[in-house]
């Protein structure tokens, strides 16, 4: 899937990465023996981070635009079946460090990993597209297509 090609007009000026391997979700904190919160994924989360600190090379932290963000999940056959199972038999998916892998928690991990590198916090995320697919040949992956919104973005948009 190719998200320039996606019926919004696209930016003028925008970043293109493509990071391998199978998304990673967000995961929910969990609870210690003695009710301290801990988070289990947060060695997985710093390493997807560094991964698309490495797939987008040449960006630089601003700490004043607003910006948009466009992404894909391409997941395996066998997540995708794993997940459809889950929500069929209503299985509680949200204990103790686990993901789950829904649009939101996929995007929420992908926000998550940009902070601090291309924007101070995600709130300056205003316009943000996301979708869940299965992969096609060239294997599961996240396609991230990042770009500032302008004056001349949001005449555009309307």
């Amino acid at each position: 899937m190719d998200l320039r090609r996606i019926i919004l007009p696209l930016p003028a000026t925008y970043h293109w990465a493509e990071i391998p391997g199978e998304p990673r979700a967000w995961k929910r904190p969990g609870r210690g023996k003695y009710g301290h919160a801990y988070n289990a994924s947060l060695k997985d989360q710093k390493a997807f981070a560094w991964q698309v600190r490495a797939a987008l090379p040449n960006i630089r932290l601003d700490e004043t635009s607003d910006f948009g963000v466009r992404c894909a999940f391409l997941c395996s056959q066998e997540r995708m079946i794993h997940e459809r199972k889950l929500i069929l038999r209503k299985r509680k998916v949200y204990s103790r460090g686990q993901e789950h892998g829904d649009c939101d928690n996929f995007l929420k991990n992908c926000l998550d990993a940009m902070n601090g590198f291309v924007w101070a916090d995600d709130v300056q995320v205003i316009e943000a597209f996301a979708t869940v697919r299965e992969c096609d040949a060239r294997g599961p992956r996240t396609e991230i297509l990042l770009y500032p919104i302008d004056e001349a973005y949001r005449e555009a948009t309307g």
